[in-house]
């Protein structure tokens, strides 16, 4: 056995994984069904194998294989996993969805930072939401708050869905399948956006390619699902007796080089540019608008 791992640790060495034994250990754990720690302590395969029958044992053996040939061949430890960790949960995720990236923890961040009291009883809408993480991470850090994830895809509303069951947040989650916020009735506190944004035909490094196109492409200079998001959202934002909107904060994550392009674009449709947040790489990764008042969009 010791020997057959060994190899599989030289099969991810070789296909370029910059950690090979980490996630060796990890895809043992998964073909197991024991903990990682057990694998790195050395209470398991070891233990759990020597009960098994040879043939049970080699079957394994075998498995493990098979999960390390899909990663040498470039496919996201997630996908094979089934599993992703973002901001403080582990979500699961499949080929229909979006994997969570820590760069988009930043939503969580600048959301905490905009309302300082977790007890507030504030309203979330998640356009794009894939497998539910941006919207159901802030459900759990407001105890109070409600929200609806929209995406268009069917599949990826299930495993958003399965999520929020994990998470103990059917109750305070809803979702719907919707273009964009098309069929989402009412007002909300906090808008997220999360859309695709890599233009058209842009090279990709080989495990991106493994997330459904409509999660990635925006089309031939990727803003177009900006335009398409913005398009209807005022309907959406918080509007008081005067008519004019107000109260309502949106934020939306852009590609890196994007910034001038995504705020021209808000301002065209009436949302005013407040703040940005930067993420590791030293990129603007992530825009803060609110709704302008009427008379300053007529102007």
């Amino acid at each position: 056995m010791n020997r057959r791992i060994a190899a599989y640790a030289n099969d991810l060495r070789a296909a370029g994984v910059e950690r090979p034994w980490r996630e060796l250990w990890m895809l043992v754990a998964h073909v197991w069904d024991c903990s990682y720690d057990d694998v790195v302590l050395g209470r398991a395969p070891v233990d759990l194998m020597r009960n098994l029958p040879d043939s049970e044992a080699t079957a394994q053996l075998d498995a493990l294989g098979a999960l390390v040939a899909r990663r040498a061949a470039h496919e996201p430890l997630a996908k094979i996993l089934n599993k992703a960790s973002f901001w403080k949960y582990a979500f699961y995720t499949t080929r229909d969805t979006l994997d969570p990236r820590p760069e988009s923890e930043l939503f969580v961040e600048t959301v905490l930072s905009l309302y300082a009291d977790t007890a507030a009883a504030l309203t979330f809408l998640d356009l794009g939401t894939g497998t539910g993480c941006l919207l159901l991470s802030c459900l759990m850090e407001y105890q109070n708050a409600h929200g609806v994830g929209v995406d268009n895809s069917a599949d990826a509303l299930l495993v958003a869905q399965k999520n929020s069951a994990i998470l103990g947040l059917d109750t305070r989650a809803k979702f719907i399948q919707s273009n964009w916020n098309d069929k989402v009735d009412g007002t909300f506190d906090v808008i997220l956006c999360n859309p695709p944004y890599i233009k058209n035909g842009e090279r990709l490094p080989c495990d991106v390619l493994f997330d459904p196109p409509g999660a990635l492409f925006g089309g031939d200079d990727g803003l177009g699902a900006y335009r398409d998001a913005f398009a209807g959202l005022r309907k959406s934002v918080r509007q008081n007796a005067g008519q004019s909107i107000t109260g309502s904060n949106v934020l939306f994550e852009i590609g890196q080089g994007q910034a001038d392009d995504v705020i021209a674009i808000a301002q065209s449709h009436g949302f005013k540019h407040t703040s940005s947040a930067i993420d590791l790489g030293g990129c603007v990764r992530l825009l803060t608008f609110v709704p302008q008042h009427s008379r300053e969009v007529l102007n």
